[in-house]
């Protein structure tokens, strides 16, 4: 009876849960936008994440990265210095002082019979807009000082 049970369970639940990739990390996100930044006089202010895949069966071609910035949803580029790495330009009002964000990445796998859509998004993050320009030097002690270096 219990070689029964345990067919039954592996049948059920394990079989279809692992042929689903449920539990599987699909992706690493790491957000490579500082934690606070000068208030830039245009601004203009720039988010980047790099996006690392872990699940080989992911398209590579349909990967969709965007950045939400509150209810604001911005696609975002793929950076032409580094693979994987990508970034979006956002203005925000002077107003702002800070926002909160997240990464949501669409992109498409490779099941066992066909091509599924599915998505990630990185954890929350606040990106805190300082309210003086900083020169140079002073941007590099306040980077020093985050933990940016």
């Amino acid at each position: 009876m219990k070689g029964c049970l345990n067919l039954i369970f592996l049948t059920v639940v394990a079989l279809p849960a692992l042929l689903s990739g449920v539990g599987c990390k699909t992706a690493a996100i790491t957000n490579l936008t500082p934690s606070q930044v000068p208030r830039n006089p245009d601004g203009e202010y720039r988010f980047e994440v790099a996006w690392e895949r872990i699940q080989k069966n992911v398209r590579p071609q349909s990967v969709e990265p965007n950045l939400v910035v509150g209810m604001e949803v911005y696609p975002m580029t793929e950076s032409p210095v580094a693979t994987n790495r990508w970034e979006a330009n956002v203005i925000l009002p002077e107003s702002v002082e800070s926002v909160t964000y997240f990464y949501k990445f669409n992109y498409e796998y490779t099941g066992i019979f066909d091509v599924k859509p599915s998505n990630t998004r990185s954890a929350e993050y606040r990106l805190k807009i300082l309210p003086e320009v900083y020169s140079g030097e002073e941007m590099q002690e306040l980077s020093e000082f985050d933990g940016l270096e």
